[in-house]
Formats: C-alpha cells, sequence, structure tokens
C-alpha cells in the first residue's frame, strides 16, 4: 500500500490525527521532509479539512447518494496526491488553488552558448517550443548571413562562425537532430546542474518549477526540443531582440508562475533576465536575485564564472530537495557559501564564501 492509500485511511478514520499519522507513514518511505513542506506550503484551514472530512466519512454511513461517493472519491484522490507534493497533478486541477493554497516558486535560467547533442538514456515527456513560430522567424533570417558575416558581425573566430552558420543551414532540415532543451544546453550552469542524475520525480519537478530563457526560442521548458543554434540577447545579427521578446516571454513566464502570489527564482545573468518586464507582474509576486560574492583581500567581490558555478549548483539544490518555500534557500551551503543575512536585502539575497 503507497502512501497516498495510507494516508487515505489514515484521513478517513481521525482528522485530528492527520498530519500526525501521514508523518509516520512517510517517515517509514523516506517521505518525511516532503510531508514537512506540504504543511507549511498549503496552509490547510481546520474547518475546510473538517467539513471534507466529515463529508467523507458520511459517505461510508450510508447518507450520501453513489454519485456523490463517487465525486469525493475522485476528490480525496488529488488531495492526497497534493499531500505528497506531486506538483504535476496540482498544477492539472488548478481549481485546487481555492481550497489549499499554494506559493508557486519557479527559477529562471540563462542558456549556455555549448551545446551537447549526445544522445540521452534519460527518458521524459518531451515537449515543443512554445514560440516555435517565432524561433522560425528568426532563422529566416540568420540563414542569409554567411560564416564571413557572422565571423565579422559577432566578432567570431571563423571556426566559430562557420559552425554557427552550418546550425542555421540545418535548422530547417528534417533530420536535424534535436534534444530536450536541460539536456542539451552544457556551459558551466548546466554542467553543475547535472539533470543526468536526477530521479524521475526530480524531474517531473523541474518540468513545472525551471525555465530557460533563449534569444531564438524566447523562453523554454526543460524538455522542450531545440535545435543546435548560436545567437545572444547582444548580437550584430538581429536587431533589437529585446524588443521582440519582452511581451511574450513575460506572458509565458506569469503563465509558468500560475498565481499572483508566486516566487521567481533569478538564477539568470543580467543580459536574459531583462528580457522579462518585471513591471507587468503582480506586486504580490516575490522576485528574488541570489548573489554570490567571494571575499579576497578582505572584499567582497563577484566572479562570473564562479558565480555561473554557484548558479547552478543552488538550481541543483532546489531541484535535489524539491524546495518550493524560499526561506530553505538560505540553507544552500555548497562550496563553502553562507547566507549574510546582513548584507541582503528584501530582493537580493547575498551568498558568501
Amino acid at each position: 500500500m503507497d502512501i497516498c492509500e495510507n494516508a487515505h485511511r489514515v484521513a478517513l478514520s481521525h482528522k485530528d490525527t492527520f498530519l500526525e499519522e501521514c508523518d509516520k507513514i512517510a517517515f517509514k518511505q523516506n517521505k518525511k521532509k516532503q510531508l514537512r513542506l506540504f504543511k507549511r506550503q498549503f496552509s490547510i484551514r481546520n474547518l475546510s479539512v473538517s467539513v471534507f472530512l466529515y463529508l467523507y466519512i458520511l459517505v461510508f454511513k450510508n447518507k450520501l447518494p453513489t454519485l456523490i461517493v463517487m465525486l469525493l472519491d475522485i476528490i480525496f484522490n488529488i488531495f492526497t496526491d497534493v499531500c505528497i507534493c506531486n506538483y504535476e497533478v496540482y498544477s492539472n486541477y488548478k481549481f485546487l488553488y481555492y481550497i489549499i493554497p499554494i506559493n508557486l516558486m519557479v527559477i529562471f535560467l540563462s542558456p549556455s552558448k555549448s551545446m551537447n547533442f549526445k544522445p540521452i538514456d534519460t527518458i521524459v515527456r518531451v515537449t515543443q517550443p512554445q514560440f516555435s513560430n517565432e524561433a522560425y522567424s528568426i532563422m529566416q533570417q540568420l540563414i542569409s548571413f554567411s560564416a564571413s558575416d557572422i565571423s565579422k558581425l559577432e566578432h567570431l573566430s571563423f571556426k566559430l562562425a562557420y559552425a554557427a552558420f552550418e546550425f542555421n543551414q540545418q535548422f530547417f532540415n528534417a533530420n536535424q537532430i534535436v534534444k530536450p532543451a536541460i539536456f542539451t544546453y552544457s556551459g558551466t550552469v548546466f554542467d553543475k546542474l547535472n539533470p543526468y542524475l536526477f530521479t524521475t520525480a526530480q524531474l517531473l519537478f523541474v518540468e513545472k518549477h525551471l525555465r530557460i530563457f533563449s534569444a531564438l526560442y524566447g523562453l523554454l521548458r526543460p524538455f522542450d526540443l531545440i535545435h543546435p543554434y548560436r545567437l545572444d540577447m547582444h548580437n550584430g545579427l538581429i536587431d533589437d531582440l529585446y524588443s521582440f521578446w519582452s511581451d511574450k516571454v513575460t506572458t509565458s513566464a506569469m503563465e509558468a508562475l500560475m498565481d499572483d502570489d508566486c516566487i521567481l527564482i533569478n538564477l539568470a545573468s543580467a543580459e536574459y533576465f531583462e528580457m522579462l518586464t518585471t513591471s507587468y507582474f503582480s506586486q504580490n509576486c516575490q522576485i528574488l536575485t541570489p548573489i554570490f560574492k567571494q571575499e579576497k583581500r578582505g572584499k567582497l567581490l563577484v566572479n562570473s564564472f564562479k558565480s555561473k558555478e554557484a548558479r547552478g549548483l543552488m538550481t541543483r539544490f532546489i531541484i535535489e530537495n524539491q524546495i518550493s518555500d524560499p526561506e530553505y534557500l538560505k540553507g544552500f551551503m555548497e562550496q563553502g557559501y553562507a547566507f549574510s543575512q546582513d548584507l541582503s536585502a528584501n530582493d537580493e539575497w547575498i551568498f558568501i564564501r
């Protein structure tokens, strides 16, 4: 009998011991951390739970019609799925926001120039980029540039420029290789993130809690299939990509956050985070930017490479622990980092080492 079935049985027996017994069941199945998060995140009101469980108990006393029995069974199964932090279920049943409030936390990352298109063994439910048509429109412009043009305008070596030229020319080829975005980008951030080691449960969490900016695709979900490409927001080939993407990406980000009371964790570079028009977000939406500093000769400095490493490690920390409460980020201690309360502000949290 799995945790949902056990929780179901316990809840029917006595509402007052529901959470306590869930803890005991969860401990046996190494789920204690998830249940603790559940109790913090969902803030279940005693009255609504009491009424709900009372109705369910009446079913077993044959005081409610069979149709209501079936309806309550469906609702309770959804409820117990939510109990173990199944965000896949929660996001598919948005009416639960009116019953069990949650602040959804979403991480935003920058892409990397380097990509890896080797096949993967991990099985995921792949998706198509939301802005595929826009990407095709941009690529129609890019294919008009020769390798020499790219080298000159992008200030690249001819070797890199020719690789970019080849990517562009092969983009519309039906046989061109594609791969989920999170497994494709291979720069420093994604090297430390190392999604190949994620469990199935962690990959489900990633699907709802991670988005990746892209100059070509706008905003990507982690399992969106992407082609090889080379394009930055600051480039010499396409004019004003910020104006092109701003409204589209902002709307998509708001949809990912799902609710006005949301939490956006900005682990992207300034170049890409500028794609968002944050003034469109609800005032109740918390935008939090972790900043990583190194102490050197008595001064706290930001090192670009080490910051990228830390962004990847923090993203991994969030995913491995399936964190949805930003307070838990203060426990991030990878590579000797520690949260500094004194140096931090409401929207910028400073981690030093």
